[in-house]
């Protein structure tokens, strides 16, 4: 137990570097959602095939043990991409776009949910192709026409990123719905 609670992000310094102090909540919260949940645990069952997953720490969820994992979450567009990217010990966010409260919170949730997911391996991180295979093999279960449409995607873009497969999984399941951002969720 020890050994986490040094791992663990210091709210200080999330605050220093424009990350929300309450990311962890956020990112908690998001996660427990029904079908933010149903995706992340069936995820989380094929990615175990590919390696052993990191190991709940006790009075934690799965998704608070991986983000206690983390060393560093920061703010830091040049190494964010389009929205954020994960080494392994830390994850660079972009910046958030204007919009209300909930929007802003939804955009950082999800863009660390997003990479969370690397970090469930116990021992170094799910690649983004490794991702992609998961999720089509999750797509395969729950919606074969899907994966069908995600793997002809993938053969037909000579451009395909790969790692958007599971991303645009993840972000799919595990955000607010534009309802819920438009009334700035005082509706939840």
């Amino acid at each position: 137990m020890q050994e986490s609670q040094n791992r663990r992000i210091d709210p200080i310094l999330m605050l220093q570097v424009g990350v929300p102090s309450n990311l962890r909540s956020l990112v908690s919260e998001m996660a427990k959602r029904a079908a933010c949940a149903d995706l992340l645990e069936k995820l989380a069952a094929k990615l175990s095939t590919y390696g052993k997953l990191l190991p709940t720490d006790e009075g934690k969820t799965f998704v608070e043990s991986v983000f206690d994992s983390l060393k560093t979450i920061r703010i830091s567009p040049k190494d964010a991409g389009s929205g954020a990217t994960t080494d392994g010990s830390k994850i660079n966010l972009n910046v958030a776009p204007n919009g209300n409260a909930t929007f802003v919170n939804n955009f950082f949730a999800k863009f660390t949910l997003q990479e969370l997911v690397h970090n469930f391996r116990k021992s170094g991180i799910y690649s983004d192709a490794t991702i992609d295979k998961a999720a089509l093999a999750v797509l395969d279960d729950i919606d074969p026409s899907k994966a069908a449409s995600e793997r002809a995607r993938k053969k037909s873009e000579k451009d395909f990123s790969v790692g958007s497969i599971g991303h645009r999984l993840v972000t799919g399941a595990c955000q607010y719905s534009q309802h819920e951002i438009d009334t700035d969720g005082k509706e939840r």
